[in-house]
């Protein structure tokens, strides 16, 4: 198994901020004007390229853009992966691993069945996210896994319960080697608050930072 090149450990350290965007040459841009790192958005390379947002870009294709804008810049570089693109374990970690031999040093791994409805079981999920984990392990990788929630989507009525299973899965998914938690669909600021106070990981949520 290959073990990451020195480049590839360094910026893999370097993750710590992103900015979103396209194709290779906005990236530049991007770095220019002082970004620190360099991350991808599921739906603008979709879309870009004739796609719908779930997946309905071929992985191959992905790989090939994810492949040239890492390849393009001296920044980290951390792909919105989705859901791994398999229900399977094995070919998850296989997925993450082409990834991972192109250069890239961070994923946002959701909790929604992309292809199918609501979200995985805490449990599975958690599961999932080690699977990956332990892909990166194997190649010497500190790959910043950014496990992303979609809990407030599925319970936008009822966000104040809500708060208690996105703690239960931020510890989970914790325990399984994320790195940090994404929490889009949370707006009120005291539920941000207990988010952020009771969660071990950096928090990102959009139009906010916490940690």
């Amino acid at each position: 198994m290959p073990a990451a090149s020195p480049s590839c450990t360094s910026k893999a350290r370097r993750c710590c901020s992103t900015m979103h965007g396209m194709p290779a040459a906005p990236k530049r841009f991007s770095r220019r004007a002082g970004g620190r790192a360099i991350a991808t958005s599921s739906w603008s390379v979709a879309a870009a390229h004739g796609y719908r947002d779930g997946e309905a870009i071929p992985i191959a294709f992905a790989e090939q853009i994810v492949g040239r804008i890492a390849a393009s810049v001296d920044a980290p570089v951390t792909v919105d992966f989705e859901g791994g693109y398999s229900e399977d374990d094995g070919e998850l970690a296989d997925n993450v691993s082409r990834l991972l031999d192109l250069g890239v040093v961070g994923v946002n791994f959701e909790d929604r069945v992309v292809k199918g409805s609501g979200l995985y079981d805490i449990h599975r999920q958690a599961r999932r996210i080690a699977a990956i984990r332990n892909a990166a392990e194997k190649r010497r990788i500190d790959l910043f896994i950014n496990a992303r929630t979609d809990i407030f989507f599925e319970q936008k009525d009822h966000a104040g319960p809500a708060v208690g299973e996105a703690l239960d899965r931020a510890k989970a998914y914790a325990d399984a080697g994320a790195s940090g938690y994404f929490v889009p669909g949370v707006e009120d600021d005291a539920l941000i608050g207990r988010i952020c106070d009771n969660v071990s990981m950096p928090v990102a949520l959009p139009h906010a930072k916490c940690s």
